[in-house]
């Protein structure tokens, strides 16, 4: 999802790892899993308020880009190939 480059709506658990990275990356909104009107709201405020949007868009881009960098990943798993070969 993250490289999609859109504002993200998350409906996770305070201590969920996926809702605290895109509140880290300032990548979209969170908000508690069983709280449905602050979903509703949150959802009006990312459909009215296109800065907001494109704002968390690209700060989740960025996150993206720096973190899921393809050639270091790919590196990764063909060392630890090598090392069961």
């Amino acid at each position: 999802t993250f490289c999609a480059g859109r504002a993200l709506l998350a409906a996770v658990p305070a201590e969920n790892l996926c809702g605290r990275v895109i509140a880290a990356a300032q990548a979209g909104l969170c908000v508690a899993a069983d709280d449905e009107a602050a979903f509703l709201a949150a959802a009006r405020r990312l459909r009215d308020d296109e800065d907001l949007r494109h704002g968390l868009a690209r700060n989740q881009r960025a996150y993206a880009v720096t973190t899921f960098d393809i050639k270091a990943i790919a590196e990764r798993f063909l060392g630890v190939i090598r090392e069961l070969v």
